[in-house]
């Protein structure tokens, strides 16, 4: 399992998820995780490969890490990933990729690990738990 080294005082995190529950449950949990991070988030693919072409120059502007679902109208999680292969090399930042998911079919786990920006693969429900040990963080 790969993890993401944080410094919470400069981290953008990334929600890419349709359902809005979900974003919210997420965003939450990750400031429940002792996170003091900027959280953005996008109901789609699409509108986060909109982000990220944008602000493809501007590394400020980049998450350090996206949680990124699967199954979503417009450009579903895979899809995203095909246009991030592309776009990355105009990136001036590494971002870390966690694919989120409720699916427990194994060819979902052996897909995500084609890609090379793919840390991991988290099955949801996301836990303050699960956060903490991805990014090296310990609560106080």
């Amino acid at each position: 399992m790969a993890r993401t080294p944080i410094n919470s005082a400069t981290t953008t995190i990334c929600l890419i998820d349709d359902d809005e529950i979900n974003r919210f449950v997420m965003a939450k949990t990750i400031r429940v995780s002792g996170i003091d991070a900027n959280v953005v988030t996008f109901a789609n693919g699409r509108e986060a490969m909109l982000f990220f072409l944008e602000h493809a120059s501007t590394p400020s502007m980049l998450p350090d890490l996206v949680f990124l679902d699967i199954n979503m109208p417009l450009m579903n999680g895979w899809q995203f990933l095909e246009e991030f292969e592309r776009l990355h090399r105009l990136l001036t930042k590494d971002i870390a990729i966690y694919m989120v998911s409720s699916s427990v079919d194994d060819r979902d786990l052996q897909r995500s690990r084609t890609y090379k920006h793919v840390a991991d693969y988290i099955e949801k429900p996301l836990t303050a738990e699960k956060i903490s040990e991805l990014l090296h963080v310990t609560k106080a």
